[in-house]
Parts: structure tokens; sequence; C-alpha cells
């Protein structure tokens, strides 16, 4: 195989660790591709941070993931990281006994599991199982919590450790400086116009008009086939959104995740290099 760089090899990766993923009906390699600037080399920062993992006791007192499952999962996020030269090494595992850390019921009991719990100078990685209280997803990331050196870290609801590791992707996204792609839907528009100001504020991501809590509008009336984008809203021009479904950024299911853009990952390196984290 001919040498390969760090975007090609994270090509093929992704494809071979999220078959069958699509993006307007295209397999997950087009998929990545469509969401990088070719043009453009993503910065390398070359840097490698130290992960202690804390496995949380539920109200039966059992631990429901293993020291295996966590280093998998790690593995998948240096996998789809390698771009920007970047790589998380678990070196611990420990547990913690409190069950009511278990399902942390306000950012209150998170400050607390932060002073009783966390390593200095390492990302915190908690196990749990329900981060429901405290986010709308199965993770919860304090944002840009990589610059942060005595507080913050990372929840991930056991089950999607176990069965759906990309949220772990997903959740080191947000604690190295990336927003939900449909992060203020409402006022994102499609031509661009206000991509530094709204939504994710990263202008190569488009604007996605996802609103999970929308009872009328729900997931079906996003997708078909998986995960081709189908909707017909319009922004406040009257544009039709051209959304991708393939960003691990986006609340669509993981199954659709393909990659990141080429900003998000300038985002994060730009984030990450100015980490004082070991």
């Amino acid at each position: 195989m001919p040498n390969l760089t760090p975007v090609s090899k994270f090509f093929l990766l992704t494809a071979a660790l999220l078959g069958g993923c699509f993006f307007a009906g295209f397999p997950s390699l087009q998929a990545q591709r469509a969401l990088l600037d070719k043009r453009q080399s993503t910065t390398c920062v070359d840097r490698e941070f130290v992960v202690m993992a804390h496995l949380v006791r539920d109200t039966s007192q059992s631990i429901n993931s293993t020291p295996q499952e966590i280093e998998a999962a790690l593995d998948l996020v240096n996998s789809w990281f390698e771009p920007i030269c970047t790589k998380f090494v678990l070196r611990q595992v420990d547990t913690v006994d409190n069950f009511q850390y278990s399902i942390p019921k306000s950012f209150n009991v998170l400050e607390q599991i932060w002073t009783n719990h966390n390593a200095d100078n390492r990302i915190n990685l908690y196990i749990v199982s329900d981060v429901g209280f405290v986010s709308t997803e199965p993770v919860f990331a304090t944002f840009e919590g990589i610059l942060q050196n005595e507080s913050g870290g990372v929840l991930i609801n056991y089950q999607a450790l176990n069965d759906a590791p990309v949220w772990l992707v997903h959740a080191f996204g947000h604690y190295c400086g990336l927003l939900n792609t449909n992060e203020d839907f409402n006022n994102q528009l499609v031509n661009g116009e206000n991509c530094e100001t709204t939504g994710d504020k990263i202008c190569d991501t488009p604007a996605d008009p996802f609103n999970p809590f929308d009872q009328e509008n729900n997931i079906s009336s996003f997708l078909d086939m998986g995960c081709r984008f189908v909707y017909t809203g319009v922004d406040s021009n009257g544009e039709y959104y051209l959304t991708q479904t393939g960003n691990a950024m986006s609340l669509y299911p993981t199954d659709c995740w393909c990659g990141l853009t080429y900003e998000q990952f300038e985002r994060m390196a730009e984030v990450i290099g100015r980490s004082g984290l070991w």
C-alpha cells in the first residue's frame, strides 16, 4: 500500500469502521470526502493526552462496562482524530462507588464528581448509567474542556459506550471545541451569510434545521432510506437546506455519521494546541 496522508488514512479507517454509512446516497468513503476540503491539509498538532477512566457503580452496585470496551472506544476516537495527529491514551481505570453519581441529576452533582474524583492533568472519562438530567445526548462533555487542567470531563452512558462507541467521538468533539451542527437551528441561513455568528459558528458545515424536540417534524421528516436528507422546510430566505447527515457533530442517527469537515478539524486543532494538559 502506498504512503497515505493523515486525511487519506482517515478516509480508509472511517470506511472500514463505519461501513454502510451514507451521505446523499453515496457510501461512507465518498461521504467523508464530501465533508472535507481536499485542497487543504489539516493541521497536525502532534499531541498525546492521558485518559483516566472512572467506572461508576449503578444503584445495584454493578459496573456495566469494562476496560477493554473503553480501550476499543478510544481506539475509535483516535482513528477519527488522526487527521490532526491527536491521540488519547488510557493509562488508568478506577471505580466510583457512589451510585448517585451514576445518574447525575444536576450540574452541581457534576461539580461534586469533578472535585471528588478527577485526576489532575488528565482527561477524566466517566462511564455512567444516564446523563439525561444534564444532557439531551447520551454523552456530556465540558465545552473546550481540554483547556481545563483541574475540572470538567467527559461522561458517557455505558450503553452508548458498549453499543455505539462513536458517541465518544461526538463527546470528544465537544471537549475539543465543537458545537452540534444544529446549534441555534432556527437562525442558520443556507447561504452561509451568518455562519460565523450562529449555528456551530463553522462555515463549511451547512445549516442544519433539525429540531429534536419538534413534535410535528420528527426524524422521519428529515431522513429516508436511513440517512438521505429529505426535509422540505426552508430557511428565512426561502432556501432549501443541504444538510450533511454524515457529520459526527450532527444529531442524526449514529449509523449515518461518516466524518468531520476541514474547518471542524481546524477548530479542534486550534483548541488542542492551546491545551496545558499532559
